[in-house]
């Protein structure tokens, strides 16, 4: 989403089956290795030299799985910053409906927004022209598009229409990838965890309450 990557709430709009992972993916050459002078230099300096020498990646066994995770690991997750460095940003993408001021306190951030291209467009509401609005894109699954939605946290101006996604798109799963709160910033809002209890509980025990 946008020029940046960030944990998020995703929505699924599919339930999915339950396939073991047999691959993953790991780059080809170690370009991870920090010699003593790259010690001494900041983890950022370490981050810009190295990013751009990311190549392309090759599949692994499961088995070496948490080997190469603990190699990623070391020295304050180097490896991963890289990697995550080299993800493109595409920034000649478009946020265009995302930035237009009716809908500009929706966004939780200025620089993660939806791209207009894929972006989750609601229905209007009383010829409001806001209403369209939530900060969420569509994301492709394996031969399937729209096969996800990944969205921001909840915020407490975004709940209710956070909740008439899920009520419009008939989503039947959600999956929370983000922190309540990290760092000094809430990433979501506490009225939403309260709200999505509440909805488990009345699916859990509708039944015995009929």
């Amino acid at each position: 989403m946008g020029s940046q990557q960030s944990s998020s709430t995703v929505t699924t709009l599919a339930t999915t089956q339950n396939h073991r992972l047999k691959s993953y993916s790991k780059p080809r050459k170690a370009y991870y290795s920090v010699s003593s002078k790259g010690r001494r230099q900041s983890k950022d300096n370490l981050i810009n030299d190295n990013h751009s020498k990311v190549t392309a990646t090759e599949e692994f066994s499961v088995d070496q799985l948490y080997d190469i995770y603990m190699q990623k690991h070391a020295f304050d997750d180097l490896a991963f910053a890289i990697e995550f460095k080299s993800i493109p940003t595409f920034d000649e993408l478009t946020c265009t409906s995302a930035t237009r001021t009716i809908v500009a306190s929706k966004n939780r951030f200025l620089n993660i927004l939806p791209i207009d291209t894929t972006r989750v467009i609601l229905n209007i509401l009383n010829n409001d022209p806001a209403t369209d609005y939530i900060n969420g894109n569509y994301v492709s699954g394996y031969n399937c598009s729209k096969k996800f939605i990944a969205t921001q946290g909840p915020k407490p101006d975004t709940c209710e229409d956070f909740w008439r996604m899920i009520w419009e798109l008939k989503l039947k799963s959600i999956v929370m990838l983000t922190n309540t709160i990290e760092g000094a910033s809430r990433m979501v809002n506490f009225s939403f965890i309260f709200e999505f209890f509440l909805l488990l509980l009345f699916f859990l025990f509708k039944d015995q309450m009929s």
